[in-house]
């Protein structure tokens, strides 16, 4: 066994160079996986919200469909103003979301839904 580990041994300290890139490559892959696994993710939905908006979009209702979104959306920037300083004005949160929102198609609509259901 001691054999094995003192071969082992020789060879890194024979290759150190090669050894020092791939632990390099090994660490830089680690770090991208982690700060994209740990980036800001879409809100999630309430499951009463998901049901409401399936129903929304097989009867092709496309207010339903917004004031969810529109919710998700001021929700998530209310908390994120909270988080930064404390406060949110949460009336003019929503207007400026409905702006956001209100010309929207339904297929611009279905991506966002389906996008914060997951």
């Amino acid at each position: 066994m001691s054999l094995i580990l003192a071969n082992i041994i020789g060879w890194i300290t024979l290759h150190k160079r090669m050894v020092a890139i791939l632990a390099a490559i090994v660490l830089i892959a680690v770090v991208a996986f982690v700060f994209t696994q740990c980036g800001k993710k879409a809100p999630v939905l309430s499951e009463p919200d998901i049901q409401r908006g399936e129903q929304a979009v097989k009867d092709g209702n496309d207010a339903e469909l917004k004031s969810i979104i529109v919710n998700s959306v001021a929700n998530e920037k209310i908390a994120d103003q909270v988080a930064a300083n404390g406060t949110a004005d949460k009336d003019a949160i929503v207007r400026e979301t409905q702006q956001t929102w209100g010309n929207a198609n339904r297929e611009q609509l279905q991506v966002e839904f389906d996008k914060r259901k997951q």
